[in-house]
């Protein structure tokens, strides 16, 4: 069993966490960081506290951004990892870089995110090609 810190040490952690977290939010809004810049950084040791951030959250933040962008992005996601059962406020940046998805739900949110019109169908190279519903031949 380890040992609890120091309620003032503990306090101390939480408040800088809180600042760091803001700060990434706001450089984002101001637009001196992009989304990748915050997930990048949360990568590494001094970045963890980043990781609570929620995709919604960090998404909103970018100038110009709406809820219904934000909502589609995330749907995307959602559809694209079988992640129905997860609800969005569960969607942080630690879940989607979880190790043990094995990539999946960050590429994901990479191709949510991109000018996908040059892609073969919806989702590739995640989902399923779409089965043919007409009968039609070329």
């Amino acid at each position: 069993m380890s040992a609890r810190p120091p309620l003032d040490v503990a306090n101390s952690a939480r408040a800088a966490a809180r600042t760091l977290r803001a700060t990434a939010l706001v450089h984002v809004a101001e637009g001196r960081s992009t989304v990748h810049d915050v997930i990048n950084l949360a990568c590494t040791p001094n970045g963890r506290p980043l990781l609570r951030i929620t995709v919604k959250q960090l998404l909103l933040a970018q100038p110009g951004v709406g809820d219904e962008s934000v909502r589609r992005v995330i749907d995307k996601v959602i559809a694209v990892t079988g992640a129905h059962d997860v609800p969005v406020r569960r969607i942080t940046l630690a879940w989607l870089l979880d190790t043990r998805a094995g990539g999946r739900r960050f590429m994901a949110f990479c191709d949510a995110l991109g000018d996908n019109a040059a892609t073969p169908w919806p989702g590739f190279p995640f989902t399923p090609r779409p089965t043919r519903t007409s009968g039609g031949t070329r």
